[in-house]
């Protein structure tokens, strides 16, 4: 199909195993890597605000969080955006699926030679680190059967 006539993908939806190289690259399944290439623009912004989950940004999201920042100059945006520029860089999809992490941020977020998980949350690929995962799985494992049933009197399906 032609670049032009290519259509936008949904994410892939659910959370997916993953492994980080010694050089920092992840390997994105077959569905994230469709996912990416559908996009118009190529480029990602990986990174973190954070300093816990790596986030790739579609350069069309991240220029989105930075008329963000623009307009939010608080201590937390401060923080947050000080974070992103620190431990982040552009990037693309490489032939091999691949996208290259940051020295910086593998190294603060621990993503080198391992297993992670990864997932698709308002349009951005996140990446968790093994250890990340387990924290985030026990903390999901506190949702009890009222914070349930307050979510579904909200309109969760």
């Amino acid at each position: 199909m032609p670049e032009a006539e290519q259509q936008k993908l949904d994410p892939p939806r659910g959370m997916f195993n993953a492994r980080s190289d010694d050089r920092g690259r992840v390997k994105f399944p077959v569905n994230f890597q469709e996912y990416l290439r559908s996009l118009s623009d190529k480029r990602v912004f990986v990174t973190s605000l954070d300093r816990y989950v790596a986030r790739v940004y579609p350069i069309s999201v991240w220029r989105e969080n930075e008329a963000f920042f623009d307009t939010h100059r608080d201590d937390d945006s401060e923080r947050a955006y000080f974070n992103a520029m620190e431990l982040g860089e552009e990037s693309e999809l490489d032939s091999q699926g691949r996208i290259g992490l940051s020295t910086d941020l593998r190294r603060e977020l621990d993503l080198v030679d391992q297993p992670v998980k990864i997932f698709v949350r308002d349009g951005v690929v996140n990446i968790i680190s093994e250890a990340r995962f387990v924290e985030q799985q026990a903390d999901a494992k506190a949702l009890t059967k009222e914070g349930l049933s307050k979510l579904r009197q909200a309109g969760l399906k």
